[in-house]
């Protein structure tokens, strides 16, 4: 991280690459907003810089194989009981008020946790200091359970996607619509990842690629099903139907998918990693 001055205005950025390209993520006060940006676009014009909308910004996750959002692991530490009854006595937080949704159902919140290790992280985790969750971790390793699942680019089946989305121009209770380009409709999704009807994973981040021309969707699978081109089924939509201003009626259904890495594209994979 850095600051920077762009038309007069201090900016600070975050070196931050999406889908294999290197850039900076910059944010600064919103009154500075306008300037700032048109000094950007004006800088890009000969490079053919152009401006594609907010909706499009989550869609680079999905191909550069960064899961954006998985569950925050404070639910049922001990240690953390302090920082949960701040999060309820101050009504802040997103860890707090940012609902649960997807086929994936569990009465133990612990369930859809994930370790750095099932991430792609476990490179970078250092035993050097003290962090929350260490001990864990630790065990872990001295375990030789770092390898229990993976993290992997679902790429979901044409045809059955195709089958879903039209439903809603059927007569009779559809499909969950399909929001594009982004299609999870909760702030932590988990959607039930399925071999021969037996749940091997969770489905999270979900989206169309317009590269790809695919539905895709961010997993963590069991080990023996992350190899590429592995076939499994994502559970789309919920049953019961839950109460939620955003879920409509609906019924669930089964959608082909094929596993392949994460990051999907070669060169996020490859050239982009390491640098």
């Amino acid at each position: 991280m850095t600051t920077l001055t762009i038309a007069g205005k201090p900016v600070r950025a975050l070196r931050h690459g999406m889908a294999g390209e290197p850039g900076l993520e910059l944010w600064g006060p919103w009154e500075d907003n306008a300037v700032v940006r048109a000094a950007l676009m004006k800088a890009g014009e000969t490079t053919g810089l152009t401006p594609v909308g907010g909706r499009a910004y989550h869609t680079n996750a999905l191909e550069s194989g960064w899961l954006p959002r998985p569950l925050p692991a404070i639910y049922t530490d001990d240690s953390l009981a302090d920082y949960r009854r701040w999060l309820t006595d101050k009504a802040r937080g997103y860890e707090r008020t940012a609902p649960l949704g997807g086929s994936f159902y569990s009465e133990n919140i612990e369930d859809y946790y994930v370790t750095p290790f099932e991430l792609g992280y476990g490179k970078i985790v250092k035993f050097d200091h003290d962090f929350i969750g260490r001990e864990a971790l630790e065990r872990m390793v001295a375990e030789g359970r770092t390898d229990t699942r993976r993290k992997v680019t679902l790429v979901w089946n044409g045809e059955d996607t195709g089958a879903a989305f039209a439903s809603m121009f059927q007569d009779g209770v559809g499909a969950k619509f399909f929001n594009l380009p982004m299609a999870l409709y909760d702030t932590f999704h988990f959607d039930r990842v399925e071999v021969d009807g037996r749940l091997v994973g969770l489905s999270t981040w979900t989206g169309y690629s317009a590269n790809e021309r695919r539905m895709l969707s961010l997993a963590v699978v069991e080990s023996e099903f992350a190899e590429p081109g592995t076939e499994v089924e994502v559970v789309w939509g919920e049953d019961p139907v839950s109460s939620k201003a955003q879920v409509e009626e609906h019924v669930q259904v089964k959608i082909r998918a094929t596993v392949q890495p994460a990051p999907l594209t070669v060169e996020a994979r490859t050239d982009y990693r390491a640098n």
